[in-house]
């Protein structure tokens, strides 16, 4: 199965985002020679064996905390790669770390900050102590090219004028898209975390999981990034994202198959849509519009028992009304009483409402 990646990149990772990208690469920069044309990312490996990890960390074990290690890494469009900056968590580079013992693994370019990742200051050191002595063309009066992300440390006001008087300049990636056009993401940095998995399973069985210490770690990074970091590798990346030589044709095909994909979940979804408008979901009964109902009922069917006993009819006793047989005999007394007549109460409907019998 494919590596899962985030909502934002897939949304991000757009053919107009491609094309304003290239535009400017082959555009502004297309004239600068690939020995000279750099790709610079930070990353990282974790000890554990996480292998979904979308950022490229170190997490080493100590006998009392864990930190992260970072690193920065850079390759030329020709295949060749630079010396890396390892990030260590602290205040200082501490003695007991064994630095002298660092150096003879692995000569690199090592530094700490407070949360072990790149700022600002590590940026600069890194551009200024890595990259332009090992970048250093072979005409004094050639450009140099850095292709990188957005991150804050790279677009800050002095590393752009630092990088534009030694001439270099700077290509950034559209904001969520280093997973399908930076080199280094695309099979450099799989290809050492592989190798750094398989050296992290030798450690474990030869130290019966012992903590992997920063020494120990040093050294399995360097194997692993002999074996994942080759020309044949980084080239490959290069050619991948159309970085080197500078081309869209991959992309073209991607953007082909992504439309007819595009163009498959729309009738689906438009599909979907006519069959739920063809099913009725049944009605949920509101239990208080049915208490204010029955109340309203209740009310109005007392109102209508009040009203129709006042209308009730009057009953004659003791004969009837009219004219006497003779004009002798008297007129008989009538009485006359107006007689109440229960009823029971009913609604608006004439449907009887059951009272309750009073004990």
């Amino acid at each position: 199965m494919g590596r899962r990646q985030e909502a934002n990149r897939f949304d991000s990772f757009t053919p107009k985002a491609v094309h304003w990208y290239f535009d400017i690469l082959e555009g502004q920069y297309g004239w600068i020679k690939p020995e000279n044309t750099v790709n610079v990312d930070e990353g990282g490996i974790m000890t554990g064996f996480g292998k979904y990890l979308s950022v490229y960390l170190a997490f080493l074990k100590g006998p009392q905390t864990r930190n992260w290690t970072s690193f920065i890494e850079a390759v030329t469009a020709d295949g060749r790669v630079l010396v890396p900056g390892i990030i260590f968590k602290g205040k200082e580079l501490q003695k007991q770390w064994f630095l002298d013992e660092f150096k003879q693994i692995a000569d690199w370019y090592y530094i700490t900050s407070p949360n072990g990742w790149t700022d600002d200051h590590i940026g600069i050191e890194w551009l200024e102590r890595v990259y332009l002595p090992q970048a250093t063309p072979a005409d004094d009066s050639d450009a140099r090219l850095i292709i990188l992300d957005g991150h804050g440390s790279h677009a800050t006001d002095e590393w752009m004028a630092t990088c534009f008087l030694n001439n270099v300049y700077c290509c950034y990636l559209p904001a969520h898209c280093s997973h399908g056009l930076q080199p280094l993401d695309n099979g450099v940095f799989n290809a050492s975390k592989a190798a750094y998995r398989r050296e992290l399973e030798k450690f474990a069985s030869l130290t019966d999981s012992a903590p992997m210490d920063k020494v120990n770690f040093i050294r399995a990074y360097a194997k692993a990034r002999r074996v994942g970091m080759t020309k044949k590798n980084i080239l490959s990346g290069w050619r991948v994202t159309g970085n080197w030589p500078i081309s869209l044709k991959g992309f073209e095909a991607q953007q082909q198959m992504v439309a007819a994909h595009t163009a498959r979940i729309a009738s689906l979804e438009e599909e979907l849509a006519r069959l739920k408008r063809g099913k009725k979901r049944k009605a949920v009964p509101n239990p208080n519009k049915r208490f204010m109902t029955l109340g309203e009922t209740l009310a109005g069917g007392e109102a209508i028992a009040e009203e129709e006993t006042q209308n009730m009819p009057v009953v004659v006793e003791g004969g009837c009304l009219g004219e006497p047989e003779s004009g002798s005999e008297a007129v008989s007394v009538i009485e006359v009483r107006e007689e109440t007549i229960p009823r029971q109460p009913t609604t608006r409907s004439g449907r009887l409402i059951k009272t309750p019998r009073i004990q």
